[in-house]
């Protein structure tokens, strides 16, 4: 998957450790990839909890549907390529663009 899903996942299991959503329930875990591909991008409903459910399945951080995700995935050296080209776009361009 890309950045958005992964930040999505960790910003669930860090909301669970700071008792911000209780552990168990469905939850919309929204993220993206930052400035790059202009904010979120990224929407997942998620059964919360504390561990990622390598060990217990049962108790385990549970993907239940992907409500949206990015079709294109950045990798580092797409970013890093993007990064000099934005440089010579207004951001106007990069929301147009989708980037």
């Amino acid at each position: 998957m890309g950045y958005g899903f992964k930040t999505a996942l960790e910003v669930t299991l860090i909301a669970v450790k700071a008792s911000a959503i209780p552990v168990g329930k469905e939850v919309i875990a929204i993220a993206g990839s930052g400035w790059l591909s202009g904010g979120a991008n990224c929407a997942l409903v998620v059964k919360s909890s504390t561990v990622i459910g390598v060990t217990n399945v049962e108790k385990g951080l549970e993907v239940r549907e992907i409500i949206a995700i990015l079709r294109t995935k950045f990798s580092q050296k797409l970013i890093d390529k993007l990064r000099k080209e934005k440089k010579q776009f207004s951001p106007s361009t990069w929301i147009r663009l989708g980037l």
